[in-house]
């Protein structure tokens, strides 16, 4: 997952960089998307990217039935991404990271930068020590 995220994230990476910050958003989706239904991921990695996925395509997944995790002016919703990440990390591995220490790896600046800092985040969890 780390390797994927790293070679595509370099997109969005440039995207921003060339000012063109409206096309970088889709970059996260892709990946999102990519590891999702592309990847046998381990069952954390996978519930921790649907978090991303129900803040990506939010309008869908509200009429599911889930909880928006995105506020009325489209940002998305640190309140109620904390309980989610909260747990998760607790029903894994990784009961030792504490979801702050996660949460301050995370740019709620815009839904853009949440993905790309999310997917990072998510892609340093390291498996041999379960730390991040």
């Amino acid at each position: 997952m780390q390797e994927v995220a790293e070679q595509e994230l370099v997109h969005f990476d440039w995207y921003v960089q060339s000012d063109l910050s409206q096309y970088a958003e889709y970059i996260p989706r892709y990946v999102c998307s990519l590891l999702l239904f592309g990847y046998a991921l381990p069952i954390t990695d996978h519930r921790l990217l649907q978090i991303l996925a129900r803040v990506q395509e939010n309008d869908f997944f509200t009429s599911l039935g889930y909880n928006s995790l995105v506020k009325h002016d489209g940002m998305v919703d640190e309140k109620k991404i904390m309980p989610l990440l909260e747990k998760i990390l607790k029903a894994s591995p990784f009961q030792k990271v504490a979801p702050k220490q996660f949460s301050h790896l995370l740019d709620y600046r815009d839904k853009a930068h949440f993905g790309d800092s999310y997917l990072r985040a998510v892609s340093k969890l390291d498996y041999k020590n379960f730390t991040l």
